[in-house]
């Protein structure tokens, strides 16, 4: 209706706008009276819960106080109980059944309560009306509840019914000191009933209490809970378990919550915790009812909005009009301007008296109608004039056209050109700063025209390239030559990348430089190649440096090996001969001695037979034969025992001694042919070189090989003994001048049973040597043909490894 009468008065186009002011102001108005009653039924709603929380957690505290007042007040008359001394025996149990009667009598929920010994056995058991035994429906076991009251001090056992379906729980409280018997009693929880059933609600509330595992204890509706009814699914009993039975400050700002109750229902719910017993005390209200009176406070709130949205559409259609009326005299004017249309010398005159923007708005409007009329006046000499400039213009123009056609057809084909180069390119001015890039350039180095337009190319420099490279370059370019190199440029992402850049100037009609153009390819992979190659190179270079280094240390090694082996070989070899040896100088020692010292006993017996005898007389060659025989029995018993010392040498008996004193003491028991000289060199004069050694078989080593020496030197010579310290070992070394030691037979002169002598067994060297060998020495020899023999014994200083205690106290 209201749109029809403004289509009558203004025509369309106002009803538009009419529209439009309505719609906005009416929109203000009702937002603003929307979000006023939004807020108000927001708070009130919030307030009325605060309210109804702060009332059912009350009524929930108080009833969870009373609870845990009662089963607290149960337990401590328990506790006192269980803390009194009682003799043993009779009279203590008679003591016992008077003050439990008391307090059984004293505290009419326990109804009944008994004593258990230490061990366990029942020694009491009273009961209310007169009964004294248990009649107990608790679910757990005594010795359970025993074992539960000792190991924590008290134990209450879960909620049951009697024969009577009453409600009773088992408390089980340990004796106090070193007796630990344990008193039980079942106790009446029909105070819990009459606390719930008291708790003041309203008409449809009710309040009901759950154990730690969500059964419901005690509830108005009877059949909860003998049926043992678990609530423990539903969300406020979950809550209340999990905030537990403490009293901190997250349990006391539990609010009121809307949930659903074991029937289905929306309800208010909140809760409180009995500490004593780990129960809960739930409250729950009806939702609907809870919430009945903040009904009149939203009818109020949608009544004032409709009447605001009223007063607002009858109010904006007011100012509507007004706004549109001067808008729609301002458009009348305008279109009769346009259709050249005047009521005068003055032509069409606007009047608006509404004193703000829409009047100086209709006086700008006259004065520009006035403008227009005036350029009518001159209006067809001024396009006569234009028309001619208009006509040279377009004349230059089309010549224009046409060569700015053929440029843009050739700057089209070099920007497709430069746009699809494989190279990335870059235009800088004089100053070096960027003016262009094409696509490649972004692919190669990730910059953008965004990110690098205006900037100089430093933005790609990595830091790697020389700064005199640099100088070269601008060098080159500038005094208008070209530059060709690579540069190790560094991407937007922060990676490197071989550039290999030909730089050039770009040059005006007059020769002067405007620009320069950069053409550029990523050459990274082919650098990388390169690199690789130089590595792979390098590495195998190395690998055959390697390869000959290992093939030299394996063949060293393998010749090392070889030879180990061949001094195993002859080490054992050896040892077999030696072991033959012995096995043979045995059966001599055996064989021989006997026929020997016959022999030479029936030799004795000759000598004397025949000493003085005519036979001697007349042949004077008996008494000769008969010392030949006698000597080479005793040359042959020599021979025998040398075997036999070989085969026998006895384990060294160490004892400490001065090296230089024994070689003193051997010279001294032995004789020195004529011609040969002894020159002994001490290198201790002033420390004795101490060494743990058997005298006796050392003396026997230095006699040999002195005496080796002096039958070397035939035509006598010079025997030089000398004494010194080497690196931790006693070195003793004879040497002679005589003829030398063939180099073909220096490595057997060890070996038993060889010898270069006429006369001699080639066991002297070898028994030297396994002397040496028990001392923990070695003895070596070094010759030259003509010029003589050095025999080198050397000695550890230190005690010989492995000799014990007792060898050593022995030897002293």
């Amino acid at each position: 209706m209201i749109s029809s009468f403004v289509r009558r008065q203004y025509g369309w186009m106002s009803a538009g706008l009419f529209r439009k002011y309505v719609f906005i102001i009416s929109s203000l108005v009702v937002g603003a009276l929307l979000i006023s009653g939004g807020s108000d039924i927001y708070f009130t709603y919030k307030d009325k819960l605060n309210s109804i929380s702060d009332i059912e957690r009350g009524k929930a505290s108080i009833a969870a106080s009373n609870i845990d007042f009662f089963i607290g007040d149960v337990q401590r008359q328990l506790k006192r109980a269980a803390q009194v001394e009682y003799e043993v025996g009779d009279s203590g149990i008679a003591a016992r059944e008077e003050d439990y009667l008391a307090l059984i009598n004293r505290v009419p929920a326990i109804t009944e309560l008994g004593y258990w010994d230490t061990v366990g056995h029942e020694q009491l058991m009273m009961a209310q009306f007169g009964r004294d035994a248990f009649s107990s429906n608790s679910p757990l076991p005594v010795e359970q509840i025993m074992i539960e009251a000792k190991a924590r001090g008290s134990f209450n056992g879960p909620v049951y019914f009697d024969d009577d379906f009453v409600q009773h729980m088992t408390m089980g409280i340990a004796e106090s000191g070193t007796r630990k018997g344990v008193l039980i009693a079942e106790v009446n929880l029909s105070v819990v009933q009459v606390i719930i059933a008291q708790l003041s609600l309203a008409d449809s509330g009710w309040a009901y209490v759950v154990d730690a595992n969500g059964l419901i204890v005690s509830h108005p509706v009877e059949g909860y809970v003998t049926q043992k009814t678990s609530v423990a699914h539903l969300r406020q009993v979950q809550t209340a378990i999990e905030a537990g039975t403490e009293i901190t400050d997250r349990a006391s700002k539990l609010s009121v919550s809307i949930e659903k109750s074991l029937d289905g229902q929306s309800v208010l719910a909140t809760s409180f915790p009995i500490k004593n017993l780990g129960w809960h005390v739930l409250v729950e209200q009806p939702r609907s009812e809870a919430l009945a009176s903040l009904t009149s406070p939203i009818i109020r709130s949608v009544m004032l909005l409709v009447a605001g949205l009223v007063v607002a559409v009858i109010t904006s259609m007011i100012l509507a009009r007004r706004m549109v009326s001067p808008i729609l005299k301002l458009r009348d004017a305008a279109d009769k301007l346009s259709l050249g249309s005047d009521s005068g010398p003055d032509g069409e005159h606007v009047s608006l008296k509404t004193g703000d923007e829409l009047e100086s708005l209709g006086q700008a409007f006259n004065r520009m109608s006035a403008q227009i009329r005036e350029s009518y006046a001159t209006l067809e000499t001024r396009v006569e004039q234009r028309t001619s400039e208009l006509a040279r213009t377009n004349a230059n123009l089309e010549n224009e056209m046409i060569e700015r056609e053929k440029a843009e057809r050739l700057a089209f084909v070099l920007q497709r050109a430069i746009e699809h180069s494989p190279s990335a390119i870059l235009i800088t001015d004089t100053n070096a700063h960027i003016e262009y890039i094409n696509p490649k350039f972004t692919e190669v180095t990730g910059y953008t025209s965004e990110d690098v337009v205006g900037k100089t190319p430093g933005v790609l420099k990595s830091g790697r390239t020389s700064q005199e490279k640099y100088g070269r370059l601008w060098e080159t370019i500038r005094s208008g030559s070209q530059w060709e190199g690579e540069l190790y440029n560094k991407r937007k992402d922060g990676k490197f990348y071989w550039s290999s850049e030909s730089i050039l100037p770009i040059k005006n009609e007059h020769g002067a430089i405007t620009h320069y153009l950069a053409v550029e390819q990523d050459v990274t992979e082919r650098k990388k190649a390169e690199e690789d190659a130089r590595i792979a190179n390098q590495r195998l270079a190395e690998m055959n440096r390697t390869l000959e280094k290992r093939v030299t240390e394996r063949t060293s090694e393998l010749q090392q090996a070889n030879d180990r082996l061949i001094d195993a070989h002859d080490q054992l070899v050896r040892t077999e001969k030696l072991a033959a040896i012995g096995q043979l100088s045995a059966g001599v020692a055996h064989d021989l001695r006997n026929p020997l010292g016959a022999i030479k006993n029936a030799i004795y017996y000759l000598n004397g037979k025949l000493n003085d005898s005519e036979s001697a007389k007349e042949n004077p060659r008996i008494p000769e034969f008969l010392n030949i025989i006698n000597y080479e029995v005793d040359h042959s018993n020599k021979i025998i025992t040398d075997l036999m010392d070989f085969a026998r040498i006895a384990p060294p008996s160490f004892a400490p001694a001065d090296l230089g004193t024994l070689v003193q003491d051997c010279l001294g028991t032995l004789g020195v042919k004529e011609g040969v000289y002894i020159n002994v060199l001490d290198g201790h004069h002033e420390d004795l070189l101490q060494v743990q050694v058997d005298g006796e078989q050392l003396n026997r080593v230095f006699q040999n090989l002195i005496l080796n020496a002096q039958e070397a030197m035939q035509d006598g010579g010079v025997i030089t003994v000398s004494t010194v310290e080497n690196d931790g070992f006693a070195d003793v070394s004879v040497s002679d001048t005589g003829e030398g030691i063939k180099p073909e037979i220096i490595n057997k002169i060890f070996d038993p049973l060889f010898t270069t002598k006429t006369q001699g067994t080639g066991l002297g060297l070898a028994v030297c040597q396994q002397i040496v060998s028990k001392h923990g020495g070695t003895i070596e020899v070094e010759s030259k043909p003509g010029k003589g023999s050095t025999f080198r014994v050397r000695l550890p200083l230190s005690a010989v490894e492995g000799l014990s205690k007792e060898a050593q106290n022995a030897s002293a």
